[in-house]
């Protein structure tokens, strides 16, 4: 009997995963054949195979379920986690904010979770300011909520190159995110494993660009030049890194933020990108205040 049942559990944690496998990439190319963009798909793709492989990973290791407890432990009940939800939405007055906010009312509940309220920002995707999501992730860092829950993950930026930084930052046992249509939740293994496949396909694109901007200085160096001075139109590559950090809403401190991370070597042989040397690098201005990229909350803004 133990061996027939053990079988059975096994064939449906096989069933689970592959329909995750099929389910959340099939989502991701209904999304591109709607006009999104490809990138979608293979989003979708990683995080299905990801959350397919942490489910084996999980339900293989969980230990057996106990036959019988005389007298079972009751734990004391913890006080429900608070949740702020977020929407993007093209309009407020074509009804999709009700429904999604609606949604998001019965995913909180059904995840035992107390909404604290509903914030919105328009979706505007030649910027990603969203005022309403700064203001949430404020209050996530002030420890007054301890889940953000939106309905898409492409909600909270309109660049997947965006949202590495914010998963990241959602790496922390007192920070959640929920993201309903790929069944993200970062308090959970499958969860964090899925987030980390988000952020690596941002990331990898990120070191591939730096590498190429790091060989295209030491050849621009071993050329020389006047005073061996050397500009950024001597490195291609670190011109067309830096416009497009730019053309994204980023401003240069985020820009000089990104360069020192990635180890990006400076024209002048300094040991840190500042924001003056990004101006005087490019000899662009600052942006407006309406293409600003996502802003999260510092460190320090935590309670401890």
């Amino acid at each position: 009997m133990g061996g027939t049942e053990a079988t059975g559990i096994s064939r449906r944690i096989r069933l689970q995963a592959a329909a995750l496998a099929i389910i959340v990439p099939a989502d991701g190319i209904v999304a591109v054949m709607l006009g999104a963009p490809l990138w979608i798909a293979v989003l979708y793709g990683v995080v299905g195979l990801a959350m397919a492989w942490a489910w084996i990973r999980y339900a293989r290791s969980r230990p057996p379920s106990p036959v019988a407890v005389e007298q079972p432990f009751e734990a004391p009940a913890q006080p429900a986690r608070r949740a702020i939800g977020y929407v993007s939405v093209p309009s407020a007055s074509n009804g999709e904010l009700r429904t999604r906010s609606e949604a998001l009312e019965a995913a909180c509940r059904e995840r035992g979770l107390t909404l604290a309220s509903i914030v919105h920002d328009l979706d505007d995707t030649s910027s990603d300011q969203r005022p309403a999501l700064a203001w949430a992730l404020e209050q996530l860092a002030g420890r007054h909520a301890e889940v953000l829950i939106v309905p898409r993950l492409r909600d909270l930026s309109s660049q997947v190159s965006n949202l590495v930084p914010l998963l990241r930052w959602f790496d922390s046992e007192h920070r959640t995110l929920v993201a309903l249509d790929l069944q993200l939740d970062t308090s959970t293994e499958a969860g964090r494993l899925a987030a980390a496949a988000i952020a690596g396909v941002g990331g990898w694109e990120h070191e591939r660009i730096s590498e190429r901007t790091r060989r295209g200085l030491e050849a621009a160096r071993s050329r020389g030049g006047t005073h061996n001075r050397i500009a950024v139109a001597d490195i291609p590559e670190l011109q067309a890194r830096i416009a497009q950090m730019r053309a994204e809403g980023m401003t240069l401190q985020a820009i000089a933020d990104v360069l020192n991370e990635e180890g990006v070597p400076t024209l002048r042989g300094g040991a840190m990108w500042r924001p003056s040397s990004v101006q005087r690098a490019t000899g662009y201005r600052r942006p407006s205040a309406g293409g600003r990229g996502i802003e999260l909350p510092k460190s320090n803004s935590l309670k401890s």
